[in-house]
């Protein structure tokens, strides 16, 4: 298969399981078996350490996952569970920028050295006006 290796990125994970479904769908088209062992070592060939290593655990525990078009219903499962965690993980965008525009709120609107060094000028004033009355 003349595909570039994944990466741990969910992202290409996608693109990659489905250029290998479009590769078997191809073998298919042209009469070539695409549930041979070797076109499963080329997919595994493919992932991650992560992912294969994922991928292997569940072969074992289903004792043997052999053929490609388990092995791509397995890499289907895993991505889609990957991926429903991705989007459950991350925060919305809107709660991400009020997270921000509070911080720079708070950021600015108490420096303590700035209010104790108005208020002692403030005191000194104060006390300098009232002694001279």
């Amino acid at each position: 298969m003349n595909l570039p290796k994944a990466t741990e990125a969910t992202t290409s994970l996608r693109q990659t399981a489905e250029a290998i479904e479009r590769i078997c769908l191809q073998l298919d088209q042209l009469g070539v078996a695409s549930n041979s062992p070797l076109v499963a070592t080329a997919i595994k060939s493919k992932l991650p350490y992560n992912v294969l290593t994922e991928i292997v655990k569940l072969e074992k525990s289903k004792k043997g996952l052999t053929t490609a078009s388990d092995l791509r219903l397995g890499l289907q499962d895993f991505l889609s569970v990957r991926e429903e965690v991705q989007r459950c993980y991350q925060p919305s965008k809107s709660n991400s920028s009020n997270d921000k525009v509070q911080h720079n709120n708070n950021r600015f609107s108490y420096n303590s050295n700035s209010n104790r060094h108005f208020a002692s000028k403030q005191n000194n004033y104060n006390n300098n006006n009232v002694s001279r009355s």
